[in-house]
């Protein structure tokens, strides 16, 4: 998957390297201003951070390349860069003709084109450079294309065709400009910015069905197919307005901010602060947004908050506090590696990395920890544990020893509660082993003592409206109470884009269990009822594109909206 990011980001970045050879001397004066593909950054759900660092910008080959006369100068480099000893590769066309001065432009580790390293010669062959970063082949009148570095060495390149359009507010009809048009399809993407009368030109492969995903500041991203040119309409979207609060009352100034659209969970926007701790920001498709900031010292809780948006034109602005950070000990043997610990729930494009542990004593000690819920992996314990960090609190964690020998029956004693930790009379409990299953029925106290197989257990319990979000692990050698929380159970649905055939996993908060799946309908919607209250993954691919995972905490308050392509990966972050 890693490669197949880096692969895309670079497709999505070098594309920039197409107005050099399409518009050798600037683009025309009367056409739209097209513009290289930005810097993207391509990453799944990953650990979070106390302090991110501020975001680099990869070079931009077309920028980079522009004299004084400004946008319309673009120029091409004047010398590639020397290339160690390698093998050949070829660059043809469609019909296996070799094409002469195609540009080669080799990858950096983020997946941005950095360094142009070859032409092609008269019989389209040039030396493939060594390394693990992937091409970007482009030739002029063809679509560019990506190749890994372990790709066939003879790449066929799809002539390109002139795809046009424009961009206008959903209602009134007023062009957009600026807005940002990208074209994707298979190994190919590209982007355009509206001009003055919201016009745009693309130059997709011939023959090739495209997608087209349209922003514009102030307005609802959407995504369009081809058929829907030539005019692509943008509603107008809401607008946040707020202020981080320290735990003191003062403002934090110089915090880290996102926020997360409900409508667009996998991406996760970054907000501007004033020194006042103030943010605004528009474009927002509602009707909820989650705000997660960190400053030194203090952050929101690594757990969705969903705030309703104020109407369109509403004045209303969100107070969004800041609780201390806590830290975390757990058991670490001597000579044993260290824990591993991520966020059990953090959004793609938050640019946060925890600190590391810190050897005290028997134990690990992470410090300055956004509140909110972890998972804790353990070496050699296959399953990971879920860890709750309290603000401005040292949480001790600790696994369950003693107990009994493991051949024989042993007796499980197991609490069942709600999300508020009241008992739960009544609630099934069941105990499965290698050796068979037990079950009982939770007291006016939500307790019940099991006779268990020996052996690992594996702990369910149900009870009316109400469901474990996942099973639990219980060792052989655990002892004390099992601690089973029933959350409440609502749906989870949403939709597929394309809307093609395929399946939809609900995945554990780690990713690594499927719970459920579920088939798309012809129209690409799916629905899970009676998913229990808590954080999970969505999950969802067809037979042509890669699979695309987005987090999500149930309940959901709206459909969530899965896109399938390449370009997206496990998410996309667009600075």
């Amino acid at each position: 998957m890693k490669k197949v990011l880096a692969l895309c980001g670079a497709a999505a970045l070098a594309l920039s390297a197409l107005g050099v050879l399409l518009w050798p001397d600037g683009p025309a004066r009367q056409g739209p201003a097209n513009e290289g593909a930005a810097a993207r950054r391509l990453a799944g759900p990953r650990p979070g951070a106390a302090f991110p660092s501020a975001p680099s910008r990869p070079l931009d080959p077309v920028r980079a390349g522009r004299g004084a006369a400004g946008e319309g100068s673009a120029t091409a480099p004047t010398e590639p860069a020397s290339v160690p000893d390698a093998s050949r590769g070829w660059v043809l066309g469609p019909e296996g003709a070799p094409l002469a001065a195609a540009q080669v432009w080799l990858a950096g580790e983020d997946g941005a084109p950095r360094l142009l390293v070859a032409r092609s010669d008269a019989k389209g062959s040039f030396p493939w450079p060594p390394g693990e970063a992937p091409l970007v082949l482009v030739a002029r009148g063809h679509a560019p294309r990506v190749v890994p570095p372990d790709g066939p060495r003879r790449v066929r390149l799809r002539r390109s065709v002139r795809l046009e359009g424009s961009v206008v507010a959903a209602g009134r009809g007023d062009a957009i400009e600026g807005a940002s048009v990208e074209a994707i399809a298979a190994d190919y993407a590209e982007r355009a910015r509206t001009d003055a009368q919201g016009r745009f030109v693309l130059h997709p492969p011939d023959g090739v069905a495209v997608d087209l995903f349209v922003r514009a500041e102030g307005f609802v991203g959407s995504r369009f197919g081809a058929d829907a040119l030539p005019t692509l309409e943008l509603a107008r979207g809401r607008a946040l307005r707020g202020r981080l609060v320290l735990p003191g009352g003062e403002a934090a100034a110089g915090a880290a901010a996102w926020a997360v659209d409900a409508q667009d969970p996998a991406r996760a926007r970054r907000l501007v602060l004033d020194p006042d701790g103030r943010f605004r920001a528009q474009g927002f498709a509602g009707p909820e947004v989650w705000v997660l900031a960190v400053a030194k010292g203090a952050a929101t809780p690594l757990r969705p908050r969903w705030r309703t948006l104020p109407g369109q034109g509403g004045e209303g602005g969100l107070a969004v506090p800041l609780e201390g950070l806590g830290s975390l000990r757990a058991p670490g043997p001597a000579g044993a590696a260290a824990p591993q610990l991520e966020p059990a729930y953090l959004p793609c494009g938050v640019d946060l990395s925890l600190p590391a542990p810190a050897r005290e004593g028997a134990a690990w000690r992470w410090l300055d920890l956004p509140p909110g819920p972890y998972l804790l992996s353990l070496p050699g314990d296959p399953s990971p544990h879920r860890v709750e960090v309290r603000p401005g609190k040292v949480t001790e964690w600790a696994a369950g020893a003693g107990g009994g020998g493991e051949d024989a029956p042993r007796e499980v004693r197991v609490r069942v509660v709600d999300g508020q930790g009241l008992a739960l009379e009544g609630a099934r409990v069941v105990a499965d082993g290698a050796s068979g299953r037990t079950q009982g029925l939770a007291d006016a106290r939500g307790e019940v003592v099991l006779r268990a197989p020996a052996g690992d257990l594996t702990l369910t319990a149900t009870a009316p409206g109400r469901a474990l979000p996942a099973p639990r692990f219980w060792p052989a050698h655990a002892a004390g109470e099992a601690s089973l929380v029933l959350l409440e159970v609502s749906a989870l649905e949403g939709r597929v884009f394309p809307p093609e055939e395929g399946t939809v996993r609900l995945l554990s908060p780690d990713g690594e269990r499927v719970l459920r799946r579920e088939r798309v309908d012809a129209v690409g919607r799916f629905r899970f009822a009676d998913v229990p209250e808590g954080d999970y993954v969505l999950e969802a691919d067809s037979e042509h594109r890669v699979p695309v995972r987005v987090p999500v905490h149930v309940p959901w308050p709206v459909p969530v909206h899965l896109h399938l392509d390449e370009t997206y990966g496990e998410c996309r972050h667009e600075h």
